[in-house]
């Protein structure tokens, strides 16, 4: 075979050998998620979901409810917003993905031109690089982290636009150089507690739960103040 044709058959059996890698972890995959697939649902379940959703908007339109337990609301039922903004046409495109699979498409109007919202001091609000340059000291990937984990709460004007965040005491307090020593690490919280991490984030934010966030050093990091008496998950 001559030596040119040889380093073709080489390059078509490595390709061929990288597809049937790939097919094999794809398939692999596939069957992970096959095991994880909840069981359908009985009867009896399904009779109590479909109760639980016509008593969905009671609870939204009930007094007692706030503003942030409709987003908590939200977050359960939703899996996925997409929004196609169009400003210019004066209207926007939602797609809703629902937990479940069910679709929704909406449009909805929005003002041709950007809306000038209240004007607030640069002291109060400040865009995230001079944030982290002047006065949280913390980088832009640490800054997004947090603000995605919901323990530096912040805003965007629109998606994609840089983010906003407000700056008082009490976010300047929980950002430390040593924490107190009743706050342990994330992973002893989530096992005092019996919940995951997740749920622990949440009730930080939600203002259950004290934490501070050490920004330097070999123990930089998120800490949760975790008592004795405090309550767990379905107490």
């Amino acid at each position: 075979m001559e030596p040119e044709n040889r380093l073709v058959a080489r390059g078509l059996e490595t390709e061929w050998e990288n597809r049937l890698r790939d097919l094999s972890a794809a398939e692999t995959e596939l069957r992970r998620r096959e095991q994880q697939r909840p069981n359908p649902l009985c009867p009896e379940q399904l009779k109590r979901i479909q109760i639980l959703g016509s008593a969905i908007r009671q609870v939204w339109t009930a007094p007692a409810i706030t503003d942030r337990d409709r987003k908590e609301l939200l977050r359960t039922l939703l899996e996925e917003v997409i929004l196609n903004l169009k400003r210019a046409a004066g209207h926007a495109h939602l797609t809703l993905r629902w937990r479940g699979g069910a679709i929704t498409v909406l449009d909805v109007a929005v003002p041709r031109s950007k809306p000038m919202g209240p004007r607030t001091d640069e002291d109060t609000i400040s865009l995230l690089r001079r944030l982290a340059a002047q006065i949280l000291g913390m980088n832009t990937s640490s800054i997004h982290r947090w603000l995605a984990d919901g323990f530096i709460a912040g805003e965007q004007v629109t998606p994609g636009a840089p983010w906003q965040i407000r700056i008082n005491e009490e976010l300047r307090s929980r950002i430390v150089q040593q924490a107190p020593p009743e706050y342990v690490p994330m992973i002893v919280a989530t096992a005092k507690l019996g919940v995951s991490r997740q749920t622990v984030l949440h009730r930080v934010k939600r203002g259950e739960l004290k934490a501070v966030l050490v920004r330097q050093g070999r123990h930089k990091g998120l800490r949760i103040k975790v008592v004795d008496e405090q309550p767990r998950l379905f107490q």
